[in-house]
């Protein structure tokens, strides 16, 4: 599913991702399962693209967009994670701290630079550690489970339980 932000919504959310970078300069300190990816000038747009990429699933889904802050919490929503890459043909990454604290998220592709975006699909945190996926993508950062897109599920089966969810059906 295609997601084409506007200039403003470009603005207004790339702020944001501003302020996590800051907050993870200050407040964050590197983990074992994440390395030390911060410490790159690259830090900074990967976070603005990744807070732009989660409030492009907010939009699709309809669910509240957390912005910056959220360390702790979940990307979107009560249940949404989102992982981003600007590769088209990108896998939906899953670290060991992902597995270890939120297993029981449903984790999302998306792909995009720039304000235009392709929400890929989703699996279920638990789902996505079999060993085919264990890769090492990042020869400077510990390997992780990579899962093609092929094996996620489309947008539309969690549009269809949100929309019953909201009207009441069960």
């Amino acid at each position: 599913m295609k997601v084409q932000l506007t200039a403003k919504e470009m603005r207004d959310v790339a702020w944001q991702g501003i302020v996590r970078h800051v907050e993870s300069i200050v407040e964050r300190k590197p983990t074992p399962w994440a390395g030390t990816r911060k410490d790159t000038i690259n830090g900074w747009g990967d976070d603005i693209e990744g807070i732009l990429s989660e409030y492009c699933l907010s939009l699709v889904l309809g669910l509240p967009w957390k912005g910056a802050g959220t360390f702790h919490g979940t990307d979107v929503g009560r249940l949404e994670e989102v992982r981003s890459t600007h590769h088209s043909g990108g896998r939906l990454i899953i670290r060991w701290g992902d597995i270890e604290h939120k297993a029981d998220k449903r984790f999302w592709l998306v792909t995009g630079l720039n304000g235009a975006y392709v929400i890929r699909g989703w699996m279920w945190c638990r789902d996505t550690q079999q060993q085919k996926w264990l890769d090492q993508p990042d020869p400077n950062r510990r390997e992780c489970y990579a899962v093609p897109q092929q094996h996620l599920q489309p947008v539309q089966a969690v549009q269809t339980i949100l929309q019953q969810n909201r009207e009441g059906i069960r």
